[in-house]
């Protein structure tokens, strides 16, 4: 038998690694979870998805990982988790979320 690293399944915020067989889509030349993946994703964690919106799975996500649940909040457009799986959706969402708030 051969013994190797356990896999990683989602790491979010761990740099060079993603969800194990959930690659993310691409929306304009830039990585974008699409729904499907994220509860496929939710769904390998054990997490049931519902009607959550997308941006209460990730967190959700981020917390069963044990990362920080911070998804949509860098509206000041900064961030210092590099190497997170959902780094460029953040920032829409946040950029979404502080239009909204202004």
């Amino acid at each position: 038998m051969v013994e190797g690293p356990p896999p990683v399944i989602g790491a979010s915020h761990r740099p060079g690694t993603l969800a194990n067989s959930h690659p993310p889509t691409t929306t304009k030349g830039k990585p974008s979870m699409q729904m499907p993946e994220i509860r496929a994703m939710a769904r390998d964690l054990g997490i049931k998805a519902g009607r959550a919106t997308k941006a209460d799975l990730v967190r959700h996500i981020q917390r069963t990982e044990g990362n920080f649940d911070c998804y949509g909040s860098a509206d000041q457009g900064v961030c210092d988790q590099t190497g997170c799986l959902w780094r460029g959706d953040c920032f829409r969402e946040a950029r979404r979320n502080h239009r909204g708030a202004a």
